[in-house]
């Protein structure tokens, strides 16, 4: 029951004058909405004698004082903190209810108004942050008619990106020619620190040498590894031609994916009694004055935005620019995005400096996170 002064009904005729109150209270029973704890003015008792719409007199504001009961007490933990990239297992279950009743609870990661979860009974959930974060997270609670919140400090460090590898490489085909003395046959072989790449066989038949020659496929190898060539000559172990030794001019050709050509001859004109071999001690250096292709494979735990730059040694350098969504930069503490976030990257420099020298790798992230690889090379 709410007690409201009331006033008595006037003895006057003339409307203009306002009825005085009497000490007189009268009682009225009100069924109140849900509201929220504090006082609210409810509408004034209002009086229109001469029933021309406009109240003749009014009574005193109405007040109400809303006072909470069994509102749960909501508890959203923390501190929280760990590094981008990590799963946080953000804990409401200190929260309670004074009435004992069922809570429900949902979770805004950000503290930005948005909640990244549904109503549920579980107190707990896993956020992952893929961005650094300084803020907070908040837990609403419910009891199912009244709802409450609270908030726990998230902090979020930043990794820094990494370097997962860095390579030089080079791509070519190998083809080998034989002109001279008939029936002589070339085993030819490359061969690298992890194994055999390829080989191919040929036997100098009648004809013209350019037309007998085999290729390999295009081969990619890495700098790193010695890649050596080896040419294999039997001429004693052959098709009866009417020479024991002969005379055969020989070739390997290094073929680069652009066309074009280098050549490498050597003469085997030696009578032999076993297999004659020619080997081109390590193509690594031939390779680099040739020009060379870069390698990196860039990693960052969290969805930054990567910027690569490459220096040669020589005075030139590359950069490149990494967005995380493919299109724009991403925007500070932003949770979302590709992450963990992987790039291959590939820079082709068309000549080195002569020498040893060293290629240096730097990669940023977007939140001032950076690291550095070098690579050392030589022509000799």
């Amino acid at each position: 029951n709410v007690d409201l002064r009331a006033a008595l009904e006037s003895s006057s005729e003339d409307p203009q004058y306002a009825s005085a109150y009497e000490p007189l209270v009268r009682s009225y029973t009100l069924v109140a909405p849900a509201l929220a704890a504090g006082r609210v003015e409810l509408p004034w008792a209002q009086s229109d004698m001469d029933r021309d719409g406009m109240a003749d007199a009014a009574s005193a504001p109405p007040l109400v004082d809303i006072v909470s009961v069994g509102t749960p007490h909501p508890d959203a933990g923390g501190p929280y903190a760990g590094k981008e990239g990590d799963t946080i297992l953000l804990s409401a279950s200190g929260s309670a209810d004074p009435d004992g009743d069922p809570l429900q609870f949902r979770w805004d990661f950000t503290g930005n108004g948005t909640f990244e979860t549904a109503w549920s009974s579980s107190p707990t959930i896993e956020a992952r942050y893929t961005d650094d974060f300084s803020g907070v997270a908040v837990v609403e609670v419910s009891d199912g008619r009244h709802v409450a919140s609270a908030a726990a400090a998230v902090t979020i460090a930043n990794r820094p990106p990494e370097i997962e590898r860095l390579d030089a490489v080079a791509q070519a085909a190998f083809r080998i020619e034989i002109a001279g003395e008939k029936w002589h046959d070339l085993s030819f072989t490359v061969d690298s620190d992890s194994g055999v790449l390829a080989s191919l066989d040929l036997i100098r038949k009648p004809g013209s040498p350019s037309k007998q020659a085999a290729t390999t496929d295009v081969m990619t190898f890495s700098l790193g590894e010695h890649v050596t060539p080896t040419l294999a000559y039997t001429p004693l172990n052959d098709h009866v031609n009417g020479q024991l030794g002969g005379d055969n001019p020989a070739w390997i050709v290094v073929v680069f994916p652009d066309g074009q050509e280098q050549r490498m001859f050597h003469n085997f004109n030696v009578r032999h009694p076993t297999t004659w071999t020619w080997t081109l001690s390590d193509l690594a250096s031939f390779f680099v004055r040739s020009g060379t292709t870069f390698r990196a494979s860039l990693h960052d735990a969290g969805s930054d935005d990567l910027t690569a730059t490459w220096e040669f040694g020589d005075g030139t350098s590359v950069r490149e620019k990494f967005w995380n969504n493919g299109v724009s930069p991403d925007p500070p503490q932003s949770q979302g995005g590709t992450a963990p976030f992987d790039v291959n990257t590939t820079v082709v420099h068309g000549s080195s400096p002569r020498g040893s020298f060293t290629v240096t790798l730097t990669v940023r992230d977007d939140d001032g996170g950076v690291t550095h690889a070098t690579l050392a090379l030589s022509d000799g």
